[in-house]
């Protein structure tokens, strides 16, 4: 979990801030490195649903999940 908390927190960082992009390729990177990391990426892709982004929430969720 060491090697996935820069990507990972950039990712979430991205998202927040609206840049999707950079917050997908993060996120990858971080799935490559660790596949645990995949629970945090859909628990962001939660955390989107809740900011009514839909077609970005879910499918950050079901890429989080699917990984799993």
């Amino acid at each position: 979990m060491v090697l996935t908390a820069l990507p990972l927190g950039l990712s979430a960082y991205w998202l927040l801030t609206g840049r999707s992009r950079p917050a997908l390729v993060a996120a990858l990177v971080a799935l490559f490195l660790e596949e645990e990391s995949a629970m945090i990426i859909a628990g962001l892709g939660l955390m989107l649903l809740t900011q009514r982004r839909w077609k970005l929430g879910l499918s950050w969720f079901a890429l989080g999940t699917i990984y799993l």
